[in-house]
């Protein structure tokens, strides 16, 4: 997303927020199903997936900036 981004022009810290946050809302939809089992069950709402996916992308929009 970042090289599509970067050759759009767009590669900006508001935007790369918005992926960060909407890579990781569908990662939580993706693994929600997964994360209930028989003895143990993990709760993974979506909010907790878009602030993990907006922590990543902060991450990488530090580490590319330097």
């Amino acid at each position: 997303m970042y090289l599509l981004l970067r050759r759009l022009d767009a590669a900006s810290h508001i935007s790369m927020a918005i992926v960060g946050a909407t890579i990781g809302v569908a990662a939580a939809v993706i693994i929600q199903p997964q994360v209930r089992g028989e003895m143990i069950s993990i709760p993974f709402p979506l909010w907790i997936g878009g602030l993990l996916g907006l922590a990543s992308a902060e991450v990488f929009w530090r580490l590319s900036r330097r």
